[in-house]
């Protein structure tokens, strides 16, 4: 039996109707690779609150209200792991965006997305965005 992993994801917009993605730095597995920013939810912790926390931690937005329902869920397992992803709509939030970790991070257009190297696992959810936001 694989260990489950349950991974918060984030979907930020601007005011432009931009997203906010993130590369994930040289120390990380997928080094190079753009995905929504988020990350794992610790013991204990909601969906939101591990959300909230790691954007906190990550990218110094403050969250200040996240959608208690999923916008989009998957599992699949990566090395004997199951990695369960839980996609949330950042309905507010406010903050000077920083790469704490020394990630890069940009705002992109839907269109503009299909242009950069995304992880696997990131492609399912700008389809059902697609689908959302238009």
């Amino acid at each position: 039996m694989s260990k489950l992993i349950k991974v918060a994801v984030g979907i930020v917009l601007n005011r432009h109707r931009q997203f906010l993605v993130t590369q994930r730095p040289s120390s990380k597995n997928l080094a190079g690779y753009w995905e929504f920013p988020g990350g794992k939810i610790e013991p204990g912790e909601t969906t939101e609150e591990g959300l909230a926390r790691e954007l906190r931690e990550e990218l110094d937005l403050v969250c200040d209200s996240v959608s208690h329902q999923s916008l989009f869920q998957e599992r699949h397992v990566v090395n004997e792991q199951t990695i369960e992803l839980d996609v949330r709509h950042v309905l507010q939030w406010h903050g000077e965006i920083a790469a704490l970790e020394g990630q890069a991070y940009c705002w992109k257009s839907l269109e503009e997305i299909d242009g950069i190297q995304m992880l696997e696992s990131n492609w399912p959810i700008v389809r059902i965005l697609a689908e959302y936001f238009d």
